[in-house]
């Protein structure tokens, strides 16, 4: 991705708007093209980013505060950078964001602990809360691109919650608190699983259809994924992979029935936080490098 500046002045505006013309004109005859960004910038609006020719922008706080329905004008990223990145310390509240974002048609990045990055060469401080806000991230993405997103619409009336993906053949809920919730679907049985999105670990739900009312599985927030049958099928029966328990110890899942198991610790001895292998100065179950990559946080070597 290209963006052209970072929280400009007011004045960069006309420049930032040349730069992206520039770059689209030169790089369209290229076999590939960069999709060009531009952020919120001093002084300027919501309406002067949604202006531009930008192929994404980043909004300000005040937008990311309600989170509207994105229309589909302008890919929209909401950037941590740009909403009061202090608050995204917290792995709740990141998560939070993350999932309405989403139900409401848009991306997110998270801004790294990059004093902390830069210093070591392997990603976050062990005992960073930056960790857990990139773990809680990390479980929206492989969700996300197991719905057909390309078919898909935010809506604020098929469900009671107002965060929901929909589409005839497929629907995504967000309930920030967990409890009940209605979905109003399309005609036919739609077969239910619910993700847990502290885990990321999910469950088969009872096929539904119509208006429905949907409880769940236990406290704290969820989301539900319905779509018609054979649609809800998350990995290869056999297939392995790498996850983090509850809490936060690494350890692998099988995928049974067409959707992944629960996550055993590799380490039985491992007792939560204090036993997070992501920090224990080794490079082992499955990382890339010493406590980063594969189960753990990115390592930022990866960004050279």
């Amino acid at each position: 991705l290209y963006e052209i500046a970072n929280e400009e002045v007011q004045e960069s505006k006309a420049w930032q708007y040349f730069l992206i013309d520039f770059i689209h004109n030169y790089e369209k005859t290229k076999p590939k093209q960069h999709p060009v960004g531009m952020s919120e910038f001093n002084g300027g609006t919501m309406q002067e980013l949604l202006s531009s020719n930008a192929d994404y922008i980043e909004p300000y706080k005040e937008y990311a505060d309600s989170i509207p329905v994105n229309d589909g004008t302008k890919v929209i990223v909401l950037d941590t950078d740009h909403l009061t990145p202090s608050s995204f310390t917290s792995a709740d509240h990141t998560r939070e964001i993350a999932w309405k974002g989403l139900t409401r048609g848009h991306s997110m990045i998270l801004l790294g602990d990059v004093t902390q990055a830069t210093k070591s060469g392997s990603g976050y401080a062990p005992s960073s809360d930056m960790v857990q806000s990139a773990q809680a991230l990390a479980k929206v993405g492989p969700f996300a691109r197991r719905v057909n997103l390309a078919a898909m619409q935010p809506s604020t009336t098929a469900c009671s919650t107002k965060f929901c993906l929909v589409s005839p053949d497929e629907y995504l809920m967000y309930l920030p608190s967990g409890g009940t919730a209605t979905l109003s679907t399309t005609t036919g049985n739609f077969d239910v699983e619910w993700l847990n999105p502290r885990t990321g670990q999910t469950t088969q739900g009872t096929a539904v259809g119509g208006t429905v009312s949907l409880t769940a599985p236990s406290a704290g927030d969820w989301v539900v994924h319905l779509g018609k049958a054979g649609m809800l099928s998350s990995c290869t029966n056999g297939q392995t992979q790498a996850c983090v328990t509850a809490d936060t110890c690494q350890g692998t899942q099988t995928c049974t029935n067409d959707n992944w198991g629960t996550c055993i610790k590799t380490d039985p001895s491992c007792s939560g936080a204090s036993g997070n292998k992501c920090g224990d100065g080794i490079q082992d179950n499955g990382e890339e490098g010493v406590d980063c990559g594969g189960p753990c946080p990115f390592c930022t070597n990866d960004l050279d």
